[in-house]
């Protein structure tokens, strides 16, 4: 059979068994004293633990974490113990969690459950990352800040066990300069009887200068960081960004090259990149933000289907402003440099662990380094704790073009682009009444003037509001959401905006125990798009089984119907039914995982027509390991077409990394695909950083 020829079938053999050999004999006392890690480096969230980190065992333990994107609900689940809501307090979300008696010394999983909030619809990311857990009489723990120990997730230093005299610090003033040069290489390579993406290596060449201190009680942070890119295009980019941030007390400045992050609210949200100053304040029971800028770009959307390859995609318009993206697949927010590479210049995005198949959809939200008029965008944020029970927030966004000199800029363009302006303005709160009752609203208005040169009415006005509540009822969990958004309404720089919204929605959740969760959902969704209505329902029923020291078990059913294809808008009326189950089990510092699933895909216009896919995966992992990192997977797939032809594919997949310090990575990810479909392939992607320089 062609799999026993494959090198990543062979690989992935000898990883599992010197995986078993090497860490089958650790004691817990070796396990312990191993590095923390986290099998994620998001930069989707920070989290922090009061007022002890490490956890001390049977204590409780305030959670404190903050999104960089909007967020409609964050939720953590200790690993067979306890999922934890947390609840949105000002920027950050909070709860509380006691560390049961029961609890073994060492390093435990937990998991991160983000709803992200994009362009009205919430998807749901999934980050595992690691804690450390102690019983108060054991011996003070040492902790080491030196440069080689780092965490990829955020942990405050006020979360930390540790005392430290600032009062000679705070003495001493001045400024220190400091800098370091990296250098990052990536190489692509493809073979088989299907094309891929373009094959070549990359390079990325950055600097970074800093100069940090305190003048007269404020504290300076300054950055220069420029960076020179050569993806596999050959187009060359080289990106100059200067920042700025003063901090007095509660109070902060920031001016330079920023990305907005009012994210707390969807129908005034503003995440955008931006050049110009932001003022912000968090005291106890108030807070603001006011920004002042010009945008470096506008906004633009991508979205297809995949092709069954890794790319390139490209996305229409290019250059595009650094940082700008957001990449989805399936509605799964990925992360740049794990899951994708992105040529800014040429416009264009490569997936680097898995090719994406045709039924995938790839979905990204930019920004194109061109604009017509000069532009302006303005906000602000202010939010207020009334009491314990309720908080409230009003916003406001302007995002126009300057009416001066626009009618010479207009009379020289080949195309009518006429000069907009555009505001957005709202309220929201929060009322929590303990368990029994959490409650989120939001009101706003939106105003978009289309042509601001014209004597003529050319505005456009619309409203939105919406509501979402939960109530947890003993071991019943049962919460609600609706939302109606206006046939004008428009929220700043959507690339795809949706209207005349109707969105509503119910879940029931049962947790009697730790060992046990079940839980069923049904959300309906109807808007307009592109002059184009869309109408979808969605029923989804979960049962998961998690046992100590045992393999842990899920099942998931799924049923969707459409009236329109996602991506064409075509009319198809289709029902996808969806049947997953999987095991998962850790011994030791390796994650085994099986899992199966059966789609049916039924298209029920112009004709009946049905496509069912039937997967089988087994995979491996290293977890609780820092420095080296392994993982690799096995998936058969059978695609059964309309006609009742039936076509294999099976693919292998590893992926490797090492990082002996923070100043040196390397990578290596490797795919065989056999598909008597869509062709056989091998690819490899090797990427090496190192940032060995300093310089000042």
């Amino acid at each position: 059979m062609k799999w026993i020829r494959s090198p990543v079938m062979w690989i992935l053999i000898f990883l599992l068994l010197f995986s078993q050999l090497c860490l089958a004999e650790l004691s817990p006392k070796e396990i312990r004293s191993l590095p923390h890690a986290a099998k994620y480096e998001s930069n989707e969230y920070s989290i922090n633990f009061k007022p002890n980190y490490p956890l001390i065992i049977g204590e409780k333990t305030y959670i404190n974490l903050t999104t960089v994107y909007p967020a409609a609900e964050v939720s953590i689940e200790f690993k067979k113990e306890k999922t934890v809501r947390l609840v949105k307090e000002g920027d950050q979300w909070v709860g509380t969690y006691i560390v049961p008696e029961e609890r073994r010394e060492g390093w435990w999983p937990l998991y991160v459950y983000i709803k992200f909030k994009r362009n009205g619809k919430e998807v749901l990311v999934k980050r595992e990352m690691w804690h450390r857990a102690f019983k108060r009489e054991n011996p003070s723990l040492k902790l080491s800040l030196g440069k080689e120990d780092y965490s990829p997730h955020i942990i405050s230093a006020e979360a930390l066990p540790v005392k430290i005299d600032v009062s000679q610090e705070e003495a001493r003033e001045g400024l220190i300069i400091r800098g370091d040069k990296s250098l990052a290489f990536t190489s692509h390579s493809i073979e088989g009887s299907k094309e891929g993406y373009t094959p070549g290596v990359s390079r990325e060449e950055s600097l970074r200068v800093n100069i940090s201190g305190k003048v007269s009680g404020t504290d300076v942070d300054a950055n220069l960081f420029s960076t020179s890119t050569v993806g596999t295009s050959q187009l060359t980019e080289r990106e100059d960004k200067i920042s700025v941030r003063l901090k007095r007390g509660e109070t902060e400045a920031y001016f330079g090259d920023f990305t907005a992050d009012i994210s707390d609210v969807e129908f005034c949200k503003l995440n955008k990149v931006l050049s110009g100053v932001q003022i912000s304040g968090d005291y106890k029971r108030f807070g603001f933000k006011a920004l002042m800028s010009t945008p470096k770009g506008s906004a633009k959307l991508y979205k297809a289907y995949g092709n069954n390859t890794q790319g390139p995609y490209s996305l229409g318009f290019a250059p595009v402003v650094i940082d700008s993206e957001q990449v989805y697949v399936d509605g799964i927010l990925q992360k740049r440099g794990d899951d994708y590479e992105i040529d800014y210049e040429a416009g264009t995005v490569t997936f680097l662990n898995r090719t994406i198949q045709d039924i995938s959809i790839i979905r990204v939200e930019y920004d194109y380094r061109e604009t017509t008029y000069d532009h302006s965008t303005y906000g602000l944020r202010v939010k207020g704790k009334i009491n314990d029970a309720l908080s409230l927030g009003a916003t406001y966004i302007n995002d126009s073009d300057s009416a001066a000199g626009a009618e010479t800029i207009r009379s020289n363009l080949s195309s009518a682009v006429n000069p907009e302006s555009h505001y957005v303005v709202g309220t929201d709160g929060t009322l929590i009444l303990g368990d029994f009752l959490i409650a989120q609203g939001e009101v706003a208005y939106s105003e978009k003037n289309l042509d601001i040169l014209s004597a003529a009415s050319t505005k456009e006005a619309g409203k939105a509001a919406k509501i979402k509540a939960s109530s947890q009822l003993g071991p019943v969990n049962i919460s609600g959401n609706y939302k109606r958004v206006g046939a004008n309404f428009e929220s700043i720089s959507d690339p795809d905006p949706k209207t005349n919204i109707w969105d509503y929605g119910g879940e029931i959740a049962y947790q009697p125990n730790s060992l046990f969760l079940a839980k069923v959902e049904s959300q309906y969704d109807k808007y307009t798009e592109n002059s184009l209505e869309y109408e979808i329902q969605n029923r989804r029923g979960k049962a998961k089984i998690t046992p100590t020291a045992l393999p842990n078990f899920h099942y998931i059913l799924d049923e969707q119907e459409d009236n329109r294809d996602p991506v064409s808008g075509t009319i198809i009326n289709r029902i996808i039914t969806n049947n997953q189950t999987g095991i998962s089990y850790v011994s030791g510092l390796l994650k085994t995982t099986l899992s199966g699933g059966v789609e049916r895909r039924l298209n029920r216009y112009p004709t009946e027509e049905a496509t069912t896919y039937q997967t089988l995966d087994l995979g491996l992992a290293t977890v609780g390991i820092e420095k080296i990192t392994a993982s690799g997977n096995i998936e058969l797939k059978t695609t059964e077409l309309p006609d009742m032809s039936n076509y294999a594919a099976q693919t292998y997949n590893l992926n490797l990394s090492a990082s002996p310090n923070q100043q040196y990575f390397v990578s290596a990810v490797l795919s065989q695909v056999y598909d008597e479909l869509n062709g056989d392939r091998s690819t490899a992607n090797l990427a090496f950083s190192a940032d060995p320089f300093d310089i000042l």
